[in-house]
């Protein structure tokens, strides 16, 4: 939701100052967890991605 929306919906809306840096660095190393169960996973953006993990589950005996 865009910034004056928010504010006009909630007027006491408190924007605090995003820390790239730190932001990207906890993405990063979320992404490297995620290649472990799988290699090819989708990454659509710092905070987003998606995995199959079914050939994880067939492996490792946890198929339902």
């Amino acid at each position: 939701m865009p910034g004056f929306i928010g504010k006009k919906l909630c007027p006491d809306l408190v924007f605090v100052k995003p820390n790239y840096k730190l932001y990207r660095g906890i993405s990063d190393t979320f992404k490297q967890i995620l290649e472990q169960y799988d290699p090819d996973l989708e990454s659509l953006g710092l905070d987003e991605a998606a995995i199959d993990v079914t050939d994880f589950l067939r492996n490792n005996g946890l198929e339902s």
